[in-house]
């Protein structure tokens, strides 16, 4: 999923249920869970933070990624929202 696709996402559920809707994550399909959400960060950013030792790994070799955080758990989630998107 890029940014933009997010974007997109989160404006139509921000037309349905409002702008101060809140955003939970939610992770596991087999024992779903809510997570708050902690922020967001860029990979440069995490790179700079940490110095040259994730530029070898090939998981990051990717220079535009953006990730979110998540927080504590806030609950439990449910199978049947994995059912309402395409993976």
């Amino acid at each position: 999923m890029t940014v933009q696709e997010l974007i997109v996402q989160l404006q139509e559920i921000s037309d349905i249920l409002g702008k101060d809707c809140e955003v939970y994550l939610m992770v596991d399909k087999g024992w779903p869970m809510q997570l708050s959400i902690a922020g967001t960060v860029d990979l440069q950013s995490v790179r700079s933070a940490s110095g040259s030792s994730m530029a070898s790994e090939s998981d990051y070799s990717r220079p535009n990624k953006a990730f979110i955080l998540g927080g504590v758990k806030v609950g439990y989630g449910c199978k049947e929202a994995w059912g309402l998107v395409q993976q």
